[in-house]
């Protein structure tokens, strides 16, 4: 036949609440009377409800902490009138039921809901009322108004209007602005029994908004806290505090309890320079209260453990437990473990058709970690010296250093049989130090070069003996025009 205003269900108010309700009738049915939860007709009552409201207040004055209202429908379509909807300019938003001219009979309840589009806000809501298409009455409800909202209920359209064939236009009427942040604030008490909570505001309250919550205890009870779900947000009351996101503030009482216990709390760190603390309660502290200590490590430590004495209480941290004796918690930290300094470490073969290389470590290796190296030469050569650049680190084979920063090791080899005991074409390169002879290249082009392929020296048409003087020791590439080219390893 019909349904309720708020959807039928069980809603839970605060005192200084306004509770509105209202009904909607199906097609073929009207709206009749309301009935309480004690059968008895809204009309026989006190004035508070003729018109589909109730003031929390007052039930609680009447120490009534419990209503129901049940709308009754019959069969038939009651009188009726026309109720028209409008906004003041639809390029700032819409109205639901869409714009137009629609019938409602007695009974109907009449609530309208406002889209403003970006960049614009509902200022206010514009109820007129026309006797033979004359304006008689006007009510504007400006955003600011306590009763102002979005959806907004009217209430339901009462037999006057019918009987004078009074016409109804709501318009809602849009401006340009932001609109504020909205977040729900939901006060309640744990329990109706023990006491009773009030506050500023409720329900969609704007962002940044102050709203001060206040818990009035029933007698022999006292206030304890306002949770937020599981957490205790404060023991303050009243209560002040900035709107930010949603909450759910819950009073909670407990019975006087003539005798109080307390116990003393003492939290401390085993080491300042390692790290300090703070404790939600700490001195004389009543029993069963719940104490949160929390330990922060001084740079270059970390918490290891609370302490009660030499007993290990917890690991946690934040630690949360309940206070039922004299208990001292005390926090102990430790060194973080050292840094640890990484180089690169690259070993290879200046040449890998004549050997080829080991080590056992390479990539990044921690600073001061023991390396070998070991050079494999190839059939028909010998391992020459490990160069670091153009810098001779070591002739050993295998070679083992300790890292200290990055380093490139290659491998130098040559032909087995030696660079002095070559001969061809009566051309026979050695050294001597820190110089390198060439004989038997008269009127050739000698060149040398490093073992970064830069040509350090050249000589054409050279006579029959050459004396070359390098500046460093290393592995050297000495090309002879004829296309004779030896290597040269050179040691100062």
């Amino acid at each position: 036949m019909g349904t309720t205003i708020p959807a039928p269900g069980t809603y839970q108010y605060i005192e200084g609440d306004t509770v509105s309700f209202g009904s909607q009738a199906n097609a073929g049915y009207h709206f009749a009377y309301w009935v309480l939860n004690d059968g008895t007709s809204i009309d026989t009552l006190d004035t508070h409800y003729a018109n589909g409201y109730v003031l929390v207040s007052s039930l609680l004055a009447l120490n009534i902490h419990a209503i129901s209202f049940t709308a009754y429908f019959e069969a038939g379509n009651p009188d009726s009138t026309t109720i028209t909807y409008a906004v003041n300019d639809p390029t700032m938003g819409t109205i639901t039921p869409t714009p137009g001219t629609y019938t409602i009979y007695v009974g109907d309840n009449i609530t309208t809901t406002a889209t403003p589009n970006d960049g614009y806000v509902l200022s206010a809501w514009v109820f007129d009322t026309y006797l033979n298409g004359v304006l008689i009455n006007s009510d504007t409800t400006y955003s600011d108004d306590p009763e102002f909202e979005n959806p907004m209920n009217f209430g339901s359209l009462p037999q006057s209007y019918a009987d004078y064939e009074a016409t109804i236009t709501i318009t809602a009427l849009f401006e340009a602005g932001s609109a504020p942040t909205l977040y729900t604030v939901t006060v309640n008490s744990a329990d109706l029994t023990m006491g009773t909570v009030t506050s500023s505001a409720s329900g969609q309250v704007a962002e940044n908004t102050s709203v001060t919550v206040t818990a009035t205890p029933a007698e022999g009870y006292h206030f304890v806290a306002w949770m937020n779900g599981t957490t205790q947000v404060s023991t303050a009351n009243p209560y002040t505090f900035t709107v930010t996101s949603d909450i759910t503030l819950t009073a909670t009482f407990e019975a006087n309890d003539p005798v109080v216990t307390y116990y003393t709390v003492t939290v401390n760190s085993a080491d300042l320079n390692m790290g300090t603390v703070t404790s939600s309660a700490s001195g004389q502290v009543a029993e069963n209260t719940s104490v949160t200590v929390t330990a922060t490590p001084a740079e270059g430590y970390h918490f290891v453990a609370w302490m009660n004495g030499d007993a290990q209480v917890s690991t946690e941290n934040p630690y949360t437990f309940t206070v039922t004796g004299n208990i001292t918690l005390t926090a102990t930290f430790e060194a973080n473990d050292p840094v640890v300094t990484y180089y690169e470490v690259t070993v290879n073969s200046a040449d890998v058709n004549m050997g080829t290389v080991t080590s056992t470590a390479s990539g990044q290796v921690a600073e001061n970690t023991e390396v070998t190296v070991t050079a494999t030469p190839a059939e028909g050569y010998r391992f020459v010296a490990w160069m670091n650049g153009n810098d001779t680190v070591s002739t050993e084979n295998p070679y083992t250093f300790t890292v200290t920063g990055d380093i490139t090791l290659t491998a130098v080899f040559e032909l087995g049989i030696g660079i002095d005991d070559f001969d061809f074409t009566n051309v026979n390169v050695y050294s001597t130090k820190s110089t390198i002879i060439v004989n038997g290249a008269e009127n050739q082009d000698i060149f040398v070069y490093d073992m970064n392929g830069r040509c350090i020296y050249k000589h054409f048409n050279a006579n029959e003996t050459e004396r070359i003087n390098v500046l460093s020791a290393g592995a050297y590439l000495v090309r002879i025009s004829n296309g004779v080219t030896k290597k040269v390893v050179v040691v100062k």
